[in-house]
């Protein structure tokens, strides 16, 4: 729909259409960011391509022409330098939250017994395993055997429970 938008906004040259152009990407930028876009369509191939389809289109896109140039007023020659703008970053956002989308954060720290009934604080960041003594390491490590395997036994514990099916 904001790409069918954008087209029709494509063929004017008025300060309305250039800053709907803009909006339209605008939108797509903060799809991206907040909204998850990148994953959604690394979900889905043919979305993938099609969005991949319409950047490139995006970058292909004439701006101002020489006749244009001379005879447009200073607003409007922001605004295409604008959208200039906003269609590069919009471009750069994609390939970048595609390539490598960003780790989303939990809001709180969760608790954890290791191996040995020690509580340790469990946080979404990656440890650093150059900065741990060998005990933490084998703490860092049997914490993760203990979330894959706690996520298998509940698996297999439904599995095995007649009263579950």
């Amino acid at each position: 729909m904001l790409q069918k938008r954008y087209q029709q906004d494509k063929s004017g040259s008025s300060l309305t259409s250039i800053k709907n152009r803009a909006e339209v990407l605008d939108v797509l930028q903060e799809w991206i960011q907040k909204g998850s876009g990148a994953e959604d369509a690394l979900d889905d191939g043919q979305f993938y391509e099609a969005f991949k389809a319409f950047n490139s289109e995006l970058m292909r896109e004439e701006g101002f022409s020489g006749s244009q140039r001379d005879s447009a007023d200073v607003k409007i020659r922001e605004a295409w330098k604008n959208l200039s703008q906003v269609k590069e970053s919009l471009v750069a956002l994609f390939t970048t939250h595609t390539k490598r989308p960003p780790i989303r954060r939990p809001n709180m720290e969760l608790h954890e017994i290791t191996g040995n009934g020690h509580p340790r604080n469990v946080t979404s960041d990656p440890p650093d395993i150059d900065r741990s003594s060998p005990e933490e390491l084998v703490n860092i490590i049997d914490a993760m055997m203990n979330a894959a395997f706690r996520t298998v036994t509940e698996e297999v514990g439904l599995i095995a429970d007649p009263n579950h099916l």
